[in-house]
């Protein structure tokens, strides 16, 4: 919970410049191998996009963590790189409290280079690796085993196209100081259980997402809500272990330093999506973000952020996240 506060006092305690707030918060999923299989939503704001945007949004996530139960194992040590490409725009010409989106993931699992890095901060700050020091630096090892069956194990370098989703927006409410949307997704199997880019189900998703600018506007902060549920269709992972439902949230404050640059700290999570005993293998998680975006001129943005697992083990150890930007 150490980042949890970090990111509140940060929000709190910058100089800011008062009325004006991000329009969204950043876009954040799970990418745990396991975990971003499923059609779980990003929060993508409460206002529905009045123009069309066209964003490519990379999550680069180290893993190394291990568990085992009685014919159920997993071993995650590597690291797993999600570039998504998304689009998404007014509904028609004329109405704007209507949107549809589209985005396609392409998931790539490899050694990668973090492991002296991230090595080197923890002996620099004294925090426990978890065992990362001991093992051989930059590998690809990871494995899924349910009741004696393997589900996924990938030693080598892996690339796929990960599932496609695609969504409805309708805006229910929309003033100067609140916003209030709802928005449907469908998630398309288009990737694989093998390469871990797909389950192999699709799943349907339902959420709402609420934005207040006036609740906290004393200390020059806005904050965002995201609430809702996930049928999970019949995928490949673990089929005997899989939930049908899930439900996923958000919880986040934004904080405008300058006209152009935005702050966020802010909470994300979700519940459990495989019931197998072991955690790495999608049980509920809650990750917090700290990060920031640039506007940087009416038509582009740039945002990063540093995405922390807040629940042990079942989500990435760290996640860097770079996102780019366009309006129409």
């Amino acid at each position: 919970m150490r980042l949890a506060r970090l990111l509140l006092c940060l929000a709190v305690f910058s100089p800011g410049v008062a009325g004006a707030v991000p329009a969204s918060p950043l876009q954040v999923r799970n990418v745990l191998p396991t975990a971003q299989l499923y059609g779980l939503p990003r929060a993508l704001g409460a206002a529905m996009t009045q123009r069309p945007d066209l964003y490519v949004t990379i999550d680069h996530a180290s893993n190394f963590s291990a568990d085992f139960a009685p014919g159920t194992g997993a071993f995650f040590d590597g690291e797993t790189t999600v570039t998504t490409l998304s689009f998404r725009a007014p509904l028609a010409s004329g109405i704007q409290q209507m949107e549809l989106g589209v985005e396609l993931p392409y998931v790539v699992h490899a050694g990668g280079f973090l492991d002296g890095f991230l090595e080197s901060f923890h002996d620099l700050t004294g925090l426990p690796d978890g065992g990362r020091s001991e093992a051989p630096k930059n590998q690809l090892d990871y494995l899924l085993r349910h009741q004696g069956e393997t589900y996924a194990q990938l030693d080598d370098r892996r690339r796929h196209v990960g599932d496609l989703r695609g969504w409805f927006g309708y805006q229910l409410h929309r003033s100067a100081i609140r916003t209030l949307g709802i928005r449907a997704q469908l998630k398309l199997p288009t990737g694989r259980v093998r390469d871990l880019s797909g389950s192999e189900g699709t799943d349907v998703a339902l959420w709402l997402e609420y934005a207040d600018r006036s609740l906290l506007d004393r200390y020059g902060l806005s904050f965002s809500l995201m609430g809702g549920a996930v049928h999970l269709g019949a995928g490949e992972l673990a089929p005997d272990a899989q939930k049908d439902l899930a439900v996923v949230g958000h919880l986040g404050l934004q904080y405008a330093l300058s006209p152009r640059i935005h702050l966020h700290a802010q909470l994300d999570g979700h519940s459990q999506l495989l019931d197998t005993g072991v955690p790495q293998a999608a049980d509920g998680a809650i990750q917090g973000t700290l990060g920031g975006r640039w506007l940087i001129s009416p038509r582009y943005w740039l945002s990063v952020g540093v995405i922390e697992d807040l629940r042990a083990q079942t989500a990435s150890d760290v996640v860097f996240q770079l996102a780019m930007g366009t309006h129409f």
